[in-house]
């Protein structure tokens, strides 16, 4: 819900700016496979802005450990057309919560 209405206020911002204005720089940082779908929906708008350069994408473990993730997100830069756009692999554990309290992986799908 929170990249929803990221997602909505970003593209309001951008809604009011002139068209002749330069076109923001911006690095996406944030996990890919979130319920519905709704943290791919969010990437695709900002890629498909024509105000908006984008630098890259970061992936860290959210809804799924980060490789899971990473995959979610180069399928989507190739299915619409953008695989121009870098993916850096951030974390694989959380910083706050430990390894025992994040989302166990499929076992076949374990990290290392």
């Amino acid at each position: 819900m929170r990249t929803l209405l990221c997602s909505i206020r970003f593209l309001l911002v951008i809604a009011v700016q002139p068209c002749e204005a330069q076109k923001r720089m911006m690095i996406v940082d944030q996990g890919s496979s979130a319920p519905g779908g709704s943290n791919l929906m969010s990437m695709m708008v900002m890629l498909k802005s024509p105000q908006v350069e984008n630098l890259g994408i970061t992936i860290i473990t959210g809804n799924a450990w980060r490789d899971e993730e990473a995959r979610h997100a180069l399928r989507m830069l190739e299915m619409i057309g953008r695989s121009d756009v870098p993916v850096a692999l951030g974390a694989v554990f959380p910083l706050v919560r430990t390894e025992m309290s994040a989302p166990t992986p499929h076992p076949d799908k374990r990290h290392p």
